[in-house]
C-alpha cells in the first residue's frame, strides 16, 4: 500500500471508532472516571487543522501508555497530566516537567511567540515559574 492509502485507511479506522463510542474526547473533559482501559494507544487532534485530503481534523500526536509490573498508573493517569489540573494550586495548568508532550508544546509556543526572555528555562527541568500560569493558560485553550 502507498503511504496516502496508508495514511487514508487510519483516519476511516479512527472514524468507524469515533462512531462507535460517540464522537472524539476532549482531554480537557478526562476526569479519571471514565471507561477507559488501563493502557492504550491515543490520538490527539488539533481543533484548528485539517487534513490536505478534506475536512478531517488533523492528528498532531500519538500516544501510548502501558503498564510497567507493579505500576499503578492508567492510560487515564496519563491523560490527565497531558491535560493538567483543573483546580488546586495549577488551576487552568500543569506540570510541563511531567508530561513531554506538555513541554515540546509549551517549548513550540514560546519559540513562536518569541517568549524566550519570559521562560528561559522552559526545557531546562528548573522549577516551575511564576510565569509559567500564562503559558498553560495558552497551553489549556481556555
Amino acid at each position: 500500500m502507498a503511504r496516502r492509502e496508508d495514511i487514508d485507511r487510519l483516519y476511516g479506522l479512527l472514524e468507524e471508532l469515533e462512531q462507535t463510542v460517540g464522537g472524539k474526547q476532549r482531554i480537557k473533559d478526562c476526569t479519571g472516571y471514565m471507561d477507559f482501559p488501563d493502557r492504550g494507544v491515543y490520538f490527539l487532534f488539533a481543533l484548528d487543522e485539517r487534513r490536505d485530503a478534506g475536512d478531517q481534523l488533523r492528528i498532531t500526536r500519538i500516544g501510548a501508555h502501558t503498564v510497567s509490573e507493579g505500576s499503578n498508573t492508567s492510560l487515564q493517569d496519563r491523560l490527565r497530566t497531558h491535560r493538567g489540573a483543573k483546580r488546586g494550586t495549577y488551576e487552568g495548568g500543569g506540570n510541563h516537567r511531567g508530561s513531554v508532550f506538555r513541554k515540546r508544546v509549551g517549548k513550540a509556543f514560546v519559540e513562536r511567540e518569541s517568549l524566550n526572555d519570559e521562560y528561559p528555562y522552559w526545557e531546562r527541568g528548573q522549577a516551575r515559574s511564576g510565569n509559567a500560569d500564562l503559558m498553560n493558560s495558552r497551553w489549556s485553550g481556555e
